[in-house]
């Protein structure tokens, strides 16, 4: 089977890991795949897992097609919605991959009349959520178009990457993910902020890039931040990072299923988030905790931090069994598979 894998950004993030560890698998399987996005940061990764890289000028319908023509696939594989848009136009036998619970799936507007027709014509859509179908506006009649697949995650190697380096400086709170408005980093800085309050020493670190880096920095000097937190950029192995971290916490203002979730909890680290989808399926006050609030997220985080060393090994080990569920690989690609056939 050839198997063109689709994504419309040249970064790598959660939704591009995603779909470069099923192509990968795929490859391993006997298939024959292409991973297809602009140039970028992205074609690095790619081809140090051995995966072929069709390099596009630029994210448009009139290039997508052309390397679908060129590349003559059995199956399109596309990342989010605008690649699953592009590609089910063009492509009847297209998979979709939705990665994120936007709110606009619950009005009507131009993206969820594109995701509708998206729904029509690809053989099926892969949603990281149930609350992706759940909330979606016009998802009566296709249902059956709908799929839902957690994402799933390797214990082992994100173990062995974590011990790759040490950073020689241990955290507080860690937050791991694009300097963007889904994830909300000045959420992050608040909750910081609010932390600092009650221990004015708190040490954070910001793993991550992206268009809201200025913005960023001019809120820790204007929160007065700068000897709490410390940025580190876009790390290609964050794993050493979220180790040195007591507790990771991810303020998102909308999510599919983080990968940084449940990769934080295999290595044992309580966390603390926003109610989002996928996220307040998996994480309790056992493992962490729940809040909407700045005040409410800085107050679990201080029980989080100032619990005895018996408390905090008990949440570390419940993070760990939460997540054991997600670790299987290939159950995982068989679900994909089903999709494909």
């Amino acid at each position: 089977m050839k198997i063109l894998y689709l994504a419309p950004t040249n970064i790598f993030s959660g939704g591009e890991k995603v779909t470069l560890q099923i192509a990968v698998q795929m490859q391993k399987r006997g298939n024959k795949v292409a991973y297809c996005s602009p140039y970028g940061s992205i074609e690095d990764f790619v081809c140090e897992q051995g995966v072929p890289f069709i390099g596009l000028d630029r994210f448009s319908l009139l290039a997508v097609k052309r390397a679908i023509r060129a590349f003559k696939p059995d199956i399109v594989h596309a990342m989010d919605y605008r690649a699953s848009f592009y590609a089910a136009l063009l492509f009847r036998n297209t998979v979709g991959h939705l990665h994120s619970n936007c709110p606009w799936l619950k009005t009507i507007c131009l993206n969820s009349i594109a995701l509708y027709i998206t729904a029509c014509r690809a053989k099926k859509l892969i949603c990281v959520s149930s609350s992706i179908p759940n909330e979606f506006r016009f998802v009566k009649g296709k249902k059956e178009k709908f799929v839902t697949l957690p994402n799933v995650i390797d214990a082992q190697e994100i173990e062995k990457k974590s011990l790759e380096f040490t950073c020689g400086q241990k955290y507080d709170l860690g937050y791991c993910g694009r300097f963007s408005e889904p994830k909300n980093p000045i959420g992050f800085l608040q909750i910081v902020a609010q932390v600092k309050k009650e221990l004015p020493d708190v040490k954070a670190v910001m793993i991550g890039d992206g268009e809201l880096r200025e913005q960023v920095e001019k809120t820790i000097n204007n929160l007065h931040l700068k000897n709490n937190v410390e940025l580190v950029g876009f790390q290609k192995n964050p794993f050493p990072y979220i180790a040195a971290c007591k507790v990771m916490v991810m303020p998102s203002l909308w999510e599919g299923f983080p990968m940084v979730a449940i990769e934080s909890m295999a290595l044992g680290k309580p966390l603390v988030a926003t109610p989002v989808s996928g996220v307040r399926d998996i994480v309790t006050d056992a493992c962490g905790g729940i809040g909407d609030m700045v005040e409410e997220l800085a107050e679990r985080i201080l029980q989080c931090v100032q619990y005895s060393p018996q408390e905090y090994s008990m949440m570390c080990d419940s993070a760990r069994q939460v997540v054991s569920e997600y670790m299987n690989i290939e159950t995982y690609i068989l679900q994909v598979m089903e999709c494909y056939n």
